[in-house]
C-alpha cells in the first residue's frame, strides 16, 4: 500500500510542479501579447487559483512522499507520523534534503501568491520557483546527488 501511496504522491508532485512552472509562462508569453500594450497589469483570478492549487499539490505531495518513503525505509507504518523518524529522513538522506528544498520553494511560491504585486511580477516569480521545483526532481531519481 505504501508503494502505491508513494507513486500517487510523486504523480501529484510532478503534475503540480509542471502546472506551477508552465501556466504562468503560458499566460505571460502567450496571452499577454494579445492584450493592448497600454492596458494595466491585468489580474487573472482563475490563474491565481490554479497556481494556488498547484502549490498546495506540491506541498501535499511532498508530505505524502516523505511519509511513504519513511515507511519504506523503516518497514514500520508508525514511522510515517513519528516526528523524530521523519526528521532523520529529512536531515540525513539526500532524498530528504531535496524534499526539504522542494517544500521550502513551494512555501515561497505560496507566500508569493499572496504578497507579490503586480500580477505579472507574481507570475514571473512563481514560474521561476515552479521551474526550480520541477528541476529538483532530477536529484531524487537515478541522477540523484
Amino acid at each position: 500500500m505504501w508503494a502505491i501511496t508513494l507513486l500517487g504522491a510523486r504523480l501529484l508532485q510532478f503534475a503540480s510542479a509542471l502546472i506551477l512552472s508552465v501556466s504562468p509562462l503560458f499566460y505571460l508569453y502567450g496571452l499577454i501579447s494579445y492584450e493592448p500594450s497600454n492596458a494595466a497589469s491585468p489580474s487573472r483570478p482563475w490563474l491565481d487559483k490554479l497556481l494556488l492549487t498547484a502549490t498546495v499539490g506540491v506541498l501535499l505531495g511532498s508530505a505524502l512522499w516523505l511519509a511513504s518513503q519513511t515507511v519504506l525505509l523503516t518497514g514500520n507504518p508508525a514511522s510515517a507520523i513519528d516526528p523524530a523518524t521523519l526528521w532523520v529522513v529529512l536531515s540525513d538522506t539526500s532524498f530528504g534534503k531535496v524534499n526539504l528544498l522542494r517544500i521550502s520553494l513551494a512555501a515561497l511560491a505560496l507566500a508569493g501568491l499572496f504578497w507579490v504585486h503586480p500580477p505579472r511580477l507574481r507570475w514571473s516569480i512563481i514560474a521561476v520557483l515552479g521551474g526550480a521545483i520541477a528541476a529538483s526532481f532530477a536529484w531524487t531519481g537515478h541522477g540523484g546527488i
